[in-house]
């Protein structure tokens, strides 16, 4: 499987609905996401990974269910540690699984 959810995808369509600056200072926002400090780069990487976890909890099977390490093919941002990203992992597809119903 192929990921085509990024955290950069994220990053992009947040910088341009505010219309490429802060919301709070009015500052430029950075254009790509690893220029952010590494909050708001786990935040985008979470995003990502809650909607990962959406295409692949409704296209799989139930003989076939995968667990949290499936959406390790989410590109983690480099501002994220390996724990962190562990940790919004395993959130994002507990979430994914109560938003369905399913846990």
């Amino acid at each position: 499987m192929q990921c085509s959810v990024t955290p950069q995808m994220f990053w992009t369509f947040r910088r341009q609905t505010l219309g490429g600056k802060s919301a709070v200072t009015g500052a430029p926002l950075p254009e790509k996401l690893e220029d952010c400090n590494p909050e708001v780069q786990a935040d985008h990487y979470a995003q990502a990974c809650y909607a990962m976890a959406s295409y692949v909890i409704s296209t799989c099977r139930l003989d076939n269910w995968p667990g949290p390490n499936v959406l390790a093919i989410v590109p983690k941002p480099d501002g994220v540690t390996e724990a962190r990203a562990l940790e919004i992992r395993h959130a994002a597809f507990a979430q994914m699984l109560a938003d369905y119903g399913v846990a």
